[in-house]
């Protein structure tokens, strides 16, 4: 989930700097992301003109529930609602998570601020992602350090796990690589032929 808040002139995140992180009404932490260049997995060069905010984990089943009122993936029976409010959200369709952005949106600390939330546009996710990095990975090309960062098929024993147990990428952002897949605003290639966006 995303939204653009103004920012008076700052305009970039180096590497290693501790990235701004603020809190919205509904104490979903988000980052920001700075504007500027990247070439994303398929070697477009990228460049973003304006800054935006993306939550720091998947949004959690407790979240989401705080917002909905209730979560509409039923658990199981031996699933203690407790035990699983720190894992990621999920069975969710794609109408619920942009019902979920709407009603972020509405609450009357976000409309004061002109807080407006969706789901993030498959460039944003992969500007975020990869944290001013050129690397496959945030953290480099090296494949053998995934299960530091990432739950995936060979840790994760075929379950999701709760957020923000893995080591987060340099801008603060957990999970973005394994987990669960990000669900998109978009999955298109048309930008592609962009320069910015």
């Amino acid at each position: 989930m995303v939204t653009k808040w103004g920012r008076d002139g700052v305009n970039g995140v180096l590497m290693g700097e501790q990235p701004e992180v603020i809190v919205n009404s509904a104490g979903i932490p988000m980052v920001r992301v700075p504007s500027g260049s990247f070439a994303n997995r398929r070697g477009a060069s990228i460049t973003f003109t304006y800054d935006f905010y993306i939550g720091t984990t998947e949004v959690t089943r407790s979240q989401y529930k705080a917002i909905m009122g209730e979560y509409p993936s039923s658990l199981s029976a031996v699933e203690s609602e407790d035990e699983y409010k720190n894992h990621p959200a999920v069975g969710l369709t794609y109408r619920d998570a942009r019902k979920f952005c709407w009603e972020l949106s509405q609450l009357p600390d976000e409309k004061k601020e002109r807080r407006k939330y969706r789901l993030p546009r498959e460039f944003e996710w992969e500007r975020s992602c990869l944290a001013g990095s050129n690397t496959k990975y945030f953290w480099g090309d090296d494949a053998s350090r995934f299960g530091e960062f990432g739950w995936y098929k060979e840790n994760a024993g075929g379950t999701a796990h709760p957020v923000a147990t893995k080591k987060p990428n340099p801008w603060g952002l957990y999970d973005v690589h394994g987990n669960v897949w990000e669900m998109m605003e978009d999955y298109d290639d048309s930008y592609l032929e962009k320069d910015s966006v």
